[in-house]
């Protein structure tokens, strides 16, 4: 298994034991394990687990671990709507170094969940009286108005019709849109959330070369973005034309 420089040094200790479910009492109710991060620099860390319903992790994400800090997990089941069965969900735990970007995994565990045939006890059920929906009033037309963002250099032109992606990580992207003015961009905005600050990677122009981001697109408004996460690359699908 290969990790970036300084991964290494980041620990996960706790082992796991098998959860089981008998007449609605869940053993152990909870477990932890501790993440600490000895790589000499801010590690990003998430949680991430194969689809199932029952399996809750807290907290799942924390996106400025300092150096020389630990974060406890607690793992636990929620056990509503289940049925006699045997479970099992895999857990990764995966980081990133401040420095570099995607993540690595970090450790992953295999927990298994058993839910015993005595699950409950039957119950009397009780007849639902019927609910009077509550009436809802007619639409009604407002006007709203935008107002720029109160972070650091962030843009100053109000905007509407602008594309806008996260890159899974610290950072939202903003491209092009219209004005105010009526007039379509094709600036490119970037923000650190965990910074607080807006970094203009590319100004309104017309088709022109960047240092930062190659050729520029032409103005336009209503841009498909995405992240293509292998790659770390914004991209940019639009229709002809600039509106």
């Amino acid at each position: 298994m290969q990790f970036l420089s300084g991964l290494n040094n980041v620990t996960i200790q706790g082992t796991l034991k098998d959860f089981t479910l008998n007449q609605g009492l869940l053993q152990p109710a909870t477990q932890k394990i501790t993440l600490t991060n000895n790589s000499g620099e801010t590690i990003s860390w998430l949680a991430s687990f194969s689809e199932n319903t029952w399996l809750v992790v807290t907290p799942n994400q924390d996106n400025a671990l300092q150096n020389g800090k630990s974060d406890v997990l607690t793992i636990t089941a929620n056990t509503q709507n289940l049925t006699p069965d045997t479970y099992v969900a895999n857990l990764q735990v995966l980081g990133s170094l401040s420095r570099h970007p995607g993540l690595e995994l970090l450790k992953s565990y295999a927990i298994t969940l058993h839910a015993s045939p005595s699950l409950s006890t039957p119950t009397t059920s009780t007849p639902i009286s019927p609910v009077t929906p509550t009436p809802t009033p007619g639409f009604q037309f407002r006007t709203f108005s935008a107002q720029a963002a109160h972070s650091t250099d962030g843009p100053a032109a109000l905007r509407s019709g602008h594309a806008m992606v996260w890159n899974g990580h610290t950072n939202l992207f903003v491209f092009g849109g219209i004005d105010s003015h009526g007039n379509v961009l094709n600036d490119l905005w970037e923000y650190n959330t965990g910074t607080d600050i807006w970094t203009e990677l590319s100004p309104p122009t017309a088709l022109s070369t960047s240092a930062n981001c190659g050729m520029v697109p032409a103005p336009r408004m209503n841009a498909a973005v995405v992240w293509d996460s292998v790659d770390q690359k914004l991209l940019l699908l639009w229709r002809s034309g600039s509106k």
